[in-house]
């Protein structure tokens, strides 16, 4: 199995109260978009955003969904649009994204995607955190950009995050794990403390890790699986307690390299 690196020892600690002044796009429209705009909303209600405007609106690669309307706001086109406009017409302050992608792979492509834009000159960047307000986190967390965290998510302490987290609904971290980029951890899962998990890994809803095991990058967890041993790279893990299958090419569970 792969060394994990997380990176998170760069990133920023994780504070409910922390605020952007900076405007921002999410991207897409689906669900988890949605979920992210809820976010927002649920922040200015409870006071701790006092800007509401700052959200400008969706973007997705969907024609067909360009210029009409999800969750009461716009869908201003792509994001390559964007990037286009923010190259040719560069802001003074930087416009900021939320990738509200649930696919692990999607959001490690538009991360690069970025990348690339801001190499080119473009004026944008990833938001660095978004927090609902019902969320709870301990002492010493940390995130690298793009983290994201629902209602009723945990974390305790000392947990170190990659790039682009994503833990959604009721999940919970417990202490010293580690996680890498572009992981998700799904509604209700839970990682009991210092769990190490590879870049790139989706835990499924109601998933559990028992202590000191280590996933390893492009695992995917099925829902409900109980997790007592280490898991290598690119492999499934189902099942209570859950056995290792190998991912299936012909399903399009084809690891990102």
């Amino acid at each position: 199995m792969k060394t994990i690196e997380t990176g998170a020892s760069a990133g920023s600690r994780l504070h409910i109260h922390t605020t952007s002044s900076h405007s921002f796009y999410i991207i897409g429209t689906g669900g988890h978009a949605r979920e992210c705009a809820a976010i927002w909303e649920a922040r200015c209600v409870a006071g701790i955003e006092t800007n509401p405007e700052l959200f400008l609106g969706f973007l997705d690669d969907d024609t067909a969904k360009h210029f009409t309307s999800v969750a009461t706001k716009t869908v201003h086109g792509s994001l390559r649009m964007v990037i286009d406009m923010l190259t040719t017409s560069p802001t003074v302050r930087p416009v900021e994204l939320v990738c509200g992608i649930g696919s692990v792979e999607v959001r490690a492509r538009m991360s690069e995607t970025v990348r690339a834009a801001q190499k080119s000159g473009a004026s944008v960047r990833w938001r660095p955190q978004l927090i609902h307000p019902l969320a709870s986190i301990g002492t010493d967390c940390r995130a690298g950009e793009g983290f994201i965290m629902n209602a009723g998510a945990i974390l305790t302490t000392e947990i170190q995050m990659g790039r682009h987290v994503h833990l959604n609904i009721g999940s919970s971290v417990s202490h010293d794990c580690q996680i890498g980029h572009f992981v998700t951890i799904a509604p209700g899962a839970r990682l009991a403390g210092t769990v190490h998990v590879g870049d790139r890994t989706d835990i499924g809803m109601q998933a559990s890790v028992i202590q000191l095991r280590r996933l390893g990058s492009d695992v995917r967890i099925g829902a409900g699986a109980a997790v007592i041993t280490d898991v290598p790279d690119t492999m499934v893990a189902v099942g209570v307690p859950a056995r290792l299958l190998p991912r299936r090419a012909d399903r399009g569970e084809r690891p990102v390299t």
